[in-house]
């Protein structure tokens, strides 16, 4: 009953944003709280002008209780608390944004649950600033073709992905159609390596096209990994 998931944890989500470094000007950090039905992709699709953070996002939220967000290194925290709620705006806004000096480099950031004692910690990450995403796609050399090219490192794939990246390109293949539903539902109950063991000989299984995605939004989220130094120069 609804009554009941207003009382008990959902499972849910904390995605965070950053507007990108420039010179003397404050970086601006949103927190999203969401539940975890909700595809991180859809959400970033809706953002403007900032740049994904990747982090694990797995957290436990309850529907209707208030949180805050610390973080020490903050000049700005607004507002100081916000309620979860399901009903989320179509353009997935922001429930926090964080003002840091423009000289930040690794911050703790922690989102709690205020209760009427005490606050309850959900959720923290040591957010790391000094490294901001590329915002243009890595592309492999002229003339290499992406299947084979990910079938040379497969091996090297299956044993560094991590997780979080494996997590994060799934979303994008089952977004762009690349993969379906299924698909995906498979790759998420198998363990660690036997997922990215899946998740890459179910690409290599569709071709040059699949393939060229993997290897390019692989080398996004994941820009200055040896795997993906391998991948753009062959």
């Amino acid at each position: 009953m609804w009554w009941i998931s207003t009382f008990w944890p959902v499972s849910g989500k904390a995605l965070l944003f950053r507007t990108p470094r420039g010179q003397n000007r404050k970086i601006k950090v949103n927190v999203h709280l969401l539940h975890s039905s909700i595809p991180a992709l859809e959400v970033e699709n809706k953002q403007r002008n900032v740049e994904r953070i990747l982090a694990p996002p797995q957290c436990e939220l309850v529907i209707g209780r208030h949180y805050s967000v610390v973080c020490p290194d903050a000049e700005k925290v607004q507002p100081k608390r916000a309620s979860f709620k399901m009903d989320n705006d179509p353009d997935y806004s922001h429930l926090f944004e964080l003002h840091l000096p423009p000289e930040s480099s690794t911050v703790s950031l922690t989102v709690s649950e205020e209760g009427s004692a005490e606050k309850t910690e959900v959720w923290k990450y040591e957010l790391d600033l000094t490294e901001s995403p590329s915002r243009n796609d890595p592309h492999i050399a002229p003339h290499t073709d992406p299947l084979m090219l990910l079938q040379s490192v497969r091996i090297k794939f299956i044993n560094s992905v991590s997780d979080a990246v494996l997590n994060q390109l799934l979303d994008r293949l089952l977004w762009k159609r690349m993969l379906t539903q299924e698909e995906v539902d498979k790759a998420n109950v198998k363990g660690p390596a036997d997922k990215a063991r899946y998740v890459v000989d179910t690409v290599i299984r569709k071709g040059s096209q699949v393939s060229l995605f993997l290897i390019e939004k692989y080398c996004k989220l994941d820009p200055h990994s040896d795997l993906c130094r391998q991948l753009t120069n062959p």
